[in-house]
């Protein structure tokens, strides 16, 4: 077993050294859609180097979850219609959040929910949804709402937004790493708000917007992971000279 906090974000995690977002913000800023696509296909390699086997945290462990997670995804939104997690689904999802963000004491809370509480309020959720991205709040009202009986125990925003993107990809997980560059405060703490998902969520849309990526937010998401977790020689020949992409440079010239 490995422990999370000594391989969780490899030592070169943002709390652990302050640079580390460095090619994350860099990244940001590019306007060349072919450095974000550079990322987005590092994603899946990186993130299974990084969470294969088991791994431990408190009295849990956790194996291989990354790539359990994309069968999942697969499965999930293979599904026309009818579709719910059960009980292990959002475990999973819950171990895989764990893995690769950060331990929280409360994360256990989610060990007390029941199997017909979980298929119920999942496939509620996943019907507000399936009625069009902009339906995700009301979504997310479902799951997290503490004064609904739909609500489940010990989700929050964050974890929400997770279980919704195994659905519907330009509802992306609510990261830790794509919340500092996207909205950056300034050190502050996040609140991981629905009002602060909000916020991120429309700077996503925004960029994507900005710079005509033909990308989900999923792969936005994944792209700003992967930058602060890929082995060093993997990045982008662009961010790794800190400089203007190919196509920027021939603008400038001229």
């Amino acid at each position: 077993m490995r422990l999370v906090k000594d391989y969780q974000l490899s030592m070169r995690g943002y709390r652990n050294c302050p640079s580390a977002l460095d090619f994350a913000r860099s990244l940001w800023l590019s306007p060349d859609p072919s450095v974000w696509s550079h990322y987005t296909q590092l994603y899946v390699p990186t993130a299974t180097r990084l969470t294969k086997g088991n791994v431990k945290w408190g009295s849990h462990s956790a194996s291989d979850v990354s790539s359990r997670v994309e069968n999942l995804i697969d499965s999930v939104r293979s599904e026309k219609e009818g579709v719910h997690l059960s009980r292990g689904d959002v475990l999973l999802a819950r171990d895989w959040k764990m893995v690769r963000s950060r331990v929280r004491p409360s994360w256990s809370a989610l060990d007390v929910i029941t199997e017909d509480k979980t298929r119920s309020s999942t496939a509620e959720a996943f019907a507000v949804l399936d009625g069009g991205e902009a339906n995700w709040r009301e979504a997310m009202d479902v799951m997290c709402n503490n004064s609904k009986t739909s609500s489940l125990h010990g989700v929050g925003p964050a974890t929400a937004s997770l279980l919704l993107s195994l659905r519907c990809p330009d509802v992306p997980f609510f990261g830790e790493e794509a919340v500092r560059v996207a909205i950056p405060n300034s050190g502050m703490s996040y609140s991981y708000s629905l009002a602060e998902y909000d916020e991120f969520l429309e700077a996503m849309r925004e960029k994507r917007a900005a710079i005509n990526l033909d990308l989900t937010l999923e792969d936005m998401e994944r792209a700003i992971w992967t930058t602060v977790y890929c082995d060093e020689g993997e990045h982008h020949p662009v961010l790794q000279e800190g400089g203007d992409s190919p196509k920027e440079k021939k603008r400038r010239k001229k």
